[in-house]
């Protein structure tokens, strides 16, 4: 069996307006992934290399959410943690996947904010890839089964 895969995704709190779409006023980016159980990139395989990882999300992979601070119910945080359960295209004319389905696989007990993330970072207990949380114009990274590790075995301390 493939071994599980870990990516982190950072949404924020603005509506949710893609590409090849009308904006969708009822939902924002957040909210695809909280409320709607999805994350969308229309242009991962044709603008922007630094959403490349978006391209390796394999099914029963693992997704980190952090949301920035202008989310509502969880601002500057990783609160949920979820499953890739389907992976699909936008539409048939489209080559390359660009909506993964999720499954919430769980909630932290606490969120874990961003202070904390980089002082776990700056110990070493998280990889240098999890400061990019909160980076302007970050969406998504594969980050290391071992971040998933050390987020659960800290909300458990």
């Amino acid at each position: 069996m493939q071994q599980k895969q870990v990516f982190l995704i950072q949404c924020n709190g603005e509506m949710a307006y893609h590409k090849y779409s009308k904006e969708l006023s009822d939902r924002t980016y957040s909210d695809e992934v909280n409320k709607y159980f999805y994350y969308r990139n229309d242009t991962w395989n044709t603008t922007d290399k630094r959403d490349k990882d978006f391209g390796e999300i394999k099914l029963h992979d693992i997704i980190i959410q952090y949301c920035t601070r202008n989310v509502a119910n969880c601002p500057s945080q990783i609160k949920n943690i979820y499953n890739v359960i389907k992976i699909e295209s936008i539409d048939e004319d489209r080559t390359y996947p660009h909506i993964i389905r999720l499954k919430l696989d769980r909630s932290l007990n606490r969120g874990c904010e961003l202070s904390t993330i980089q002082q776990l970072v700056a110990q070493g207990r998280l990889s240098i890839k999890m400061k990019n949380c909160g980076q302007r114009g970050f969406n998504i990274c594969q980050v290391g089964l071992e971040d998933y590790q050390e987020l659960l075995s800290w909300d458990n301390e």
